[in-house]
């Protein structure tokens, strides 16, 4: 027959072993509740590289610590900008081991693999140690009223900057196989002539005759084109405007 005191005596464990249950299932909840929290932001993140209103970009690469290079060349490293609207590249590269200055408006299908590479950037979480020997890649992606930085993984130590696990790398050999393409290191087209009608990569004289048509000029892109030579984009709104004048 029980007693009162091995009666109490028994609620009480009863008391505390569900209490211990319904504690040790609120700690799974929340452990699970963070890490679905982290995994969002992951996807945000990644999201966010994803979708439209990306309006340029900034990639890096530097040379690690390494020996001086040879007079007059360069290890494999560089920093480009491009302008997803104007599809202008531009920056400093290491081509054929040997420093370039990169001036390029590229292709759409080539500004599409951009934005494809961008895309593809994976982030992940940061590392608890970082060398600090190894060459750094960087993407800085701006919009409207914002800017990102990411930087691989084993370089985000310390820093406000989004680790990324993938992608990098594969962006920043685009940017040297762009850089490689002949048109890129020729000299950026200028408007000259008499009343800006022409578009070349030097200055030239032309007569001073002024013809309508040239006011329509003024308002497009000097550029090179997919052949490497320099011209006005041919646009819509440039052939209406030369066919109403």
């Amino acid at each position: 027959m029980w007693s009162a005191g091995c009666y109490t005596l028994g609620m009480t464990k009863l008391v505390a072993l569900f209490g211990f249950a319904f504690l040790a299932l609120t700690s799974v909840g929340c452990s699970a509740e963070t890490d679905a929290d982290e995994g969002g932001d992951e996807a945000m993140n990644e999201d966010d590289l994803r979708t439209a209103g990306i309006k340029s970009i900034k990639v890096g690469r530097s040379a690690g610590f390494r020996p001086p290079p040879q007079p007059g060349k360069c290890w494999p490293a560089g920093s480009w900008s491009f302008d997803f609207e104007t599809r202008k590249l531009t920056g400093d590269a290491c081509v054929d081991e040997k420093p370039a200055t990169i001036d390029l408006t590229l292709s759409e299908a080539d500004a599409a693999r951009v934005k494809k590479a961008v895309s593809d950037v994976r982030v992940t979480t940061r590392p608890q140690a970082c060398p600090t020997d190894m060459p750094i890649t960087s993407l800085v992606v701006k919009r409207a009223k914002s800017e990102t930085r990411y930087v691989d993984q084993r370089a985000s130590c310390g820093s406000s900057s989004i680790p990324a696990k993938a992608g990098l790398g594969e962006l920043f050999d685009l940017m040297q196989e762009l850089s490689a393409n002949p048109a890129a290191t020729l000299p950026p087209c200028v408007r000259t002539g008499c009343s800006g009608q022409i578009c070349a990569d030097s200055h030239r004289i032309s007569t001073c005759e002024f013809r309508p048509e040239y006011a329509c000029y003024r308002s497009a892109a000097c550029e090179r084109g997919a052949d490497g030579q320099c011209g006005f984009r041919q646009t819509p709104e440039l052939a209406a405007c030369i066919a109403s004048k």
